[in-house]
């Protein structure tokens, strides 16, 4: 039963952060179309933040990755 409620919790906080975090819940768009793209472009937003998270987790830096130096600060 913990493992049902870890991943309702999980679902919830992947929305509030879609809606909130990203603008989705305050955009005014009225087409299926606009939303299905919004709502697809949000979601590939999370997985990179996934990503950078994880990889920032174990040293890598991508700024250095993709500039070929680090980024001064």
């Amino acid at each position: 039963m913990k493992k049902v409620y870890a991943k309702r919790s999980a679902s919830e906080r992947s929305f509030k952060r879609a809606k909130v975090g990203y603008g989705l819940e305050r955009c005014r768009v009225r087409s299926k179309e606009a939303w299905f793209w919004r709502s697809h472009l949000v979601a590939m937003n999370q997985h990179l933040d996934a990503w950078i998270a994880e990889a920032s987790s174990h040293g890598w830096d991508i700024w250095a990755e993709m500039l070929g130096q680090p980024l001064a600060a």
